[in-house]
């Protein structure tokens, strides 16, 4: 007949050793079909610690004795705790599981558990491996008192070739390269969207210079040509600027041109004739 319970377990231990012991009892509370007893977990203001414990370990289906050098030598509630463990352990048929002396670290177990192999729940590295093999005396009492046990076992690894498994290796990589890729192409794009939008530097031109033109003529149908600023010589030509132009301008000598010449009062000659041809 199975019963439906889990399997009561009391954690006999020093107050010194509570952080090993916390951690054990995590784990063993981890497991659905284990019910692990912790005085600071159980016991609650007001109540009577001698009568809870004594009750516990009573009603208990197995004692992990935790034992340290510091809980072996040490006088006091650990050693008095621990002969009620011995005194109750006398009521249970032999070849029963019931108490299992657990070593945290390297010591010697004291006489009164001698009778009982025991097992090292240390160093640390070898933890998980220990544990597991404490489960496995835990199932045998359980399954000596009929409980139904649930052991949660591991999922096997599965089988994947070699192929399959790098594609699957490969397909997350792709996907993390892939939003870096379009960033990286977003930003190009923005860079030249701002280089697009920069307005356009115009080189200035050079101003023009105007020249003035070398051919004027005047209201009265007179001539006048732009040459070269030189020394002339009286005989075929003189010379003149013009008032605003400061341009120099030459014509030929015709006297029918002397009575146009004089009225022309923004005309001044340059220099003045050595010798004047016309009468």
């Amino acid at each position: 007949m199975t019963i439906n319970r889990p399997l009561r377990v009391f954690l006999c231990h020093s107050s010194n050793d509570k952080p090993a012991v916390r951690e054990l009892y995590q784990k063993l509370r981890a497991e659905a079909w284990i019910q692990p007893w912790l005085d600071e977990e159980e016991l609650y203001p007001g109540q009577d610690w001698d009568m809870e414990i004594e009750k516990a370990v009573e009603a208990s289906d197995a004692v992990l004795v935790c034992l340290t050098n510091n809980s072996i030598n040490k006088r006091g509630y650990v050693q008095k705790e621990l002969r009620f463990v011995l005194d109750i352990a006398l009521e249970i048929p032999e070849e029963t599981i019931f108490i299992v002396p657990l070593r945290l670290e390297e010591c010697i177990p004291p006489r009164s558990l001698r009778d009982w192999q025991y097992a090292d729940y240390f160093p640390i590295e070898q933890h998980e491996r220990a544990f597991q093999r404490l489960l496995v005396s835990l199932k045998k009492r359980a399954d000596s008192l009929g409980l139904k046990v649930e052991i949660s076992v591991p999922k096997e690894v599965e089988k994947v070739p070699i192929e399959e498994a790098k594609a699957r290796t490969e397909e997350p990589v792709k996907k993390m390269r892939a939003p870096a890729e379009q960033i990286v192409e977003e930003r190009e794009r923005g860079l030249s969207a701002i280089e697009e939008k920069k307005p356009a530097i115009e080189t200035p031109k050079p101003a023009q210079v105007v020249t003035p033109p070398n051919k004027i003529t005047l209201s009265n149908a007179m001539e006048f040509m732009r040459v070269p600023a030189g020394e002339f010589f009286m005989g075929s030509k003189y010379t003149f600027t013009m008032q605003g132009l400061n341009t120099r301008f030459i014509f030929p000598m015709i006297t029918g041109w002397r009575a146009s010449l004089l009225r022309m009062d923004h005309m001044m000659p340059t220099s003045k004739p050595k010798a004047s041809s016309i009468q």
